[in-house]
């Protein structure tokens, strides 16, 4: 009913990864329920998310944590979320998805 109310994509966003990540043998239930939706679309639905100003950073903290525990989370994600924590040395819950996830295990510095 709100397109233009981005906190409705970060939930919508992780719907549609999950719907799209499940194995071609159990599609049949998504089509009995009548759920639709694939990877790429929730990946553009969550980095929509990001640009909210109140919701964005928890847009972008799920949106590393779907990138680590459903799909890839590979060095490009790892730059950027390094590069997150540089920018905003103040929000703890980035150092701790970063020491939690990150392959090389260190976060800057935080001062």
């Amino acid at each position: 009913l709100f397109p233009q109310f981005l906190p409705t994509y970060k939930s919508l966003g992780c719907l549609h990864i999950v719907i799209g990540s499940v194995p071609d043998n159990h599609r049949w239930v998504l089509k009995l329920l009548g759920l639709k939706g694939n990877i790429a679309q929730g990946v553009a639905e969550l980095r929509r998310a990001t640009k909210d100003k109140e919701w964005g950073n928890e847009a972008l903290l799920t949106s590393f944590f779907i990138q680590e525990f459903v799909l890839k989370f590979d060095e490009r994600e790892n730059t950027e979320l390094l590069n997150t924590i540089e920018n905003q040395s103040d929000n703890l819950s980035f150092y701790w998805l970063a020491t939690a996830i990150s392959p090389m295990r260190r976060c800057p510095a935080r001062h």
